[in-house]
Formats: C-alpha cells, structure tokens, sequence
C-alpha cells in the first residue's frame, strides 16, 4: 500500500465557510469516503459555477500566494456549492478535483490525449515532485486515465494509484524516496495532466 507522506509544498489547509458563524460543522481533511466525495462534488460545483477562474487557477504557479488568495476567492464567491457551513481541506486535494472535473468535460478519454501530445510540448514543472507527476502522466496514460475512472476514497483507487508505482519509480530522478495516499498521488498526477494537456501561465 503507498504510505503516507505530507506533501508540505501542496499541503495548505484551505478554510472555507460564512464569517462570523457559529456551531461550525467542519469538516477535516477529507479522509473518509463521505468527506472526499463531498469536497469532490464541492469541486465540480465550483467548475460550473466559475469555469474560467477554475481553469485560470489551475495554471497559476501553486507556490504564489497569488494562486492562494485565488482559490480561496473561488470559494468566497461560490459559497452555495458547499453543503457543509464549514469545510477544511488540503489545496492540493482541491486543485485535483478541479482538474479532474475540467479533463472531463472534453468527451475524449485522457489516455488518447495524452498519447497525441506531441512528445516536445513542454511544461515547466513547479516542484521537484510536480515534475515527477508530470513524467507518470506521460508514460503511463492508461494507468492514469483509469485512476481517473476510480470513486474517490475506494479500494479500487488505491489499486488503480499502486499500479502507478512503476512509473513513479522510473520518473522519480530526485534522489529521494517519494511517497504519497492514493489521494494524493490523484491530485498531483491530476493537477499534471491538465496543465500538459491545457496549458499554463508562464
């Protein structure tokens, strides 16, 4: 099973809710499957609500705290698409239910489009760890594109991500041993994807 590491690069808490209220109902870092599945539905709320500014923040260097201050405008001004008053949530987890939402609104398969990419498109990546994301979703399109194909939180996504750990291995030129939750792997192989097949700010 891949075991647990906090990616501190990606790993802001993101707090979201009505100011000033009381008997907050949060909800933690999504763990469970009831948690994922709503910061999931919370996500495509956003993306139907926003699909500019989603997409905008998706190709915004996550390391800024412009990209910050963004996301949390994205829920400040979508505020009907939490269910919960309050939510907690790790930003990383976020941007990959934003990029999954965005990947599926084009009815071509992941796997296919990754595999058109022409193989000199560049993308510069973020971190040492996002370029390693990067590298999983160009050489194994059909392992990701049936994570993407996963519920959130199952046993299937957990099979679907350990089958990932070849090509992790192979693209992790970093020296050090990385290693991730499934649900982490999905959002930063996620969050790659999309920016490979859509672009990113310079």
């Amino acid at each position: 099973m891949i075991a647990r590491l906090t990616l501190t690069a990606f790993a802001a808490a993101l707090v979201v809710g009505p100011v000033g209220a009381q008997n907050r109902s949060v909800i933690a870092t999504p763990s469970t499957p009831e948690s994922r599945q709503m910061l999931a539905d919370a996500a495509a709320c956003l993306v139907t609500a926003s699909p500019s500014e989603a997409s905008g923040l998706l190709k915004m260097d996550f390391r800024q705290p412009s990209y910050r201050a963004k996301m949390d405008r994205l829920f400040e001004n979508n505020r009907s698409c939490m269910k919960a008053r309050w939510m907690r949530a790790n930003r990383l987890l976020v941007a990959g239910d934003v990029a999954e939402t965005l990947l599926r609104k084009n009815a071509q398969p992941v796997n296919v489009r990754l595999l058109k990419l022409d193989p000199s498109a560049l993308v510069t990546p973020r971190t040492p760890t996002d370029g390693v994301a990067i590298c999983v979703a160009r050489s194994d399109p059909d392992g990701v594109n049936k994570l993407f194909a996963t519920p959130v939180a199952s046993e299937a996504e957990i099979t679907a991500a350990q089958t990932l750990n070849v090509a992790l291995g192979r693209c992790n030129h970093t020296g050090k041993s990385i290693s991730t939750t499934a649900a982490g792997l999905r959002a930063m192989v996620a969050t790659a994807t999309y920016r490979l097949l859509e672009g990113q700010d310079s």
